[in-house]
Formats: structure tokens, sequence, C-alpha cells
């Protein structure tokens, strides 16, 4: 521990970890990132600077470029409606019999409690029924008395 601020100190890293970390970020994230921008730029340059410089074809091409991210974003919104989907119709198929069994066992819950509870009631339901008794043979001699 740090005496200073009461925080754990680091643990040592794992340079080979970490060294395959980076290659893997740079394979993974920076080169296709990079890629990706430097194919945008060129065919922004190259249909900016093509042969004859119309303004329709400009805004086609614009629109193709407006529409296609949103056409990539539907598609991974039907993908995740797809497999919510599938995962209702696997669980209307695994979950009657599971709540069958859940329910089959909080019954036998129920009852274990319900016989615990009367058990433990019992003793001073007799003690209660006895001084009523009592007080109802006390009631009966004093009246006729």
């Amino acid at each position: 521990m740090d005496s200073q601020n009461n925080r754990p100190l680091p643990k040592p890293r794992n340079l080979d970890a970490q060294a395959r970390h980076q290659k893997e970020v740079f394979w993974q994230i920076t080169l296709p990132l990079v890629l990706g921008i430097i194919l945008f730029l060129g065919a922004s340059i190259l249909v900016s600077v093509g042969a004859s410089i119309d303004v329709s074809r400009l805004a086609d091409v614009t629109l193709v470029w407006l529409i296609v991210p949103w056409l990539v974003v539907a598609f991974l919104v039907i993908v995740v409606l797809s497999a919510l989907v599938y995962g209702v119709i696997k669980l209307i198929q695994v979950l009657p019999f599971a709540f069958y069994r859940l329910n089959t066992f909080l019954r036998r819950v129920h009852e274990i409690v319900k016989q615990a509870g009367d058990k433990a009631v019992e003793p001073v339901m007799k003690t209660a029924s006895l001084r009523g008794r009592l007080q109802a043979l006390r009631s009966r001699k004093t009246w006729r008395g």
C-alpha cells in the first residue's frame, strides 16, 4: 500500500502481453481506421476532380455517401432484432417447463413452511385453548353460584 493516499501499489505488467496488445491494437484498430480514411478521401478527391464536373453527378455521389452509413445501421438493427426474436422464441420454448419446476418447488417450500409454522404455534394455541376452557369453567361456576 502507498502510505500517502492509502491506494494499493500498481501491479507489475506482463511485458509480453503488453507488446502483443500493442500489435493487436495496430492491426485491428489503427490500420483499418487509417485505410478507411484514406479510401474515403481518395474516393472523394477522385469524384471531385473527375473528367467532367457535373453537379447532378456530384449530388448523386454525395447522396450515396449519405445513404450507405444509414443502410449499415439499419442492417445492424435488423440483425439485433432478429437475434432478440430468436431469443424470445427459445425462451418461450424453455420457460413453461422451468416455471413448472419452480412452481412445484415453491409449493413444496410452502407446505414445509406451513407445517413448521403450525408446529411452532401449536404450544401457544394449546395454552390459549386451555386458558379459555378454564375461564369458561370459572364463569360457569360463578354464574351458578
